[in-house]
């Protein structure tokens, strides 16, 4: 290889050095960017968690109620001749269609908790995965 050749080489290298550099230079900007969503990404992922325990103990308590309400009903059931049984009886049915939009409620609810749960979780096995890579 002629000194002329090997000159042009290193001219070719310090091009591809310099536009390196530059692309070095923006990636490091762009990870900067990235650690700071991935610090809001973490928050979420907290507040989904605590998200998730409010959902179970709002279901919690709705078996509850769901459960007294029964208890209530089979006495209500029982106890036909009491004079209060209509007067139950009519508090247990408003009862009970509280209930049903507490239930209809908490059922969206739990679906969107569900898909978002779904989402985070491939989004961030993907995004693990891919970085062991």
């Amino acid at each position: 290889m002629d000194h002329q050749t090997e000159h042009e080489q290193h001219q070719q290298w310090e091009s591809e050095h310099s536009k390196w550099l530059f692309d070095i230079a923006k990636w490091q900007k762009e990870h900067q960017y990235l650690e700071e969503k991935l610090l809001g990404i973490e928050k979420a992922i907290r507040q989904h968690a605590v998200d998730l325990q409010e959902h179970a103990q709002t279901i919690r308590s709705h078996q509850h109620y769901d459960h007294h309400h029964e208890v209530t009903m089979n006495e209500v059931e029982k106890d036909q001749s009491n004079e209060n049984a209509a007067a139950r009886e009519e508090v247990s049915e408003q009862t009970h269609k509280q209930m049903q939009q507490v239930h209809e409620t908490q059922t969206k609810i739990h679906q969107d908790i569900e898909q978002q749960h779904k989402e985070v979780v491939i989004l961030v096995d993907k995004l693990h995965n891919s970085l062991q890579k």
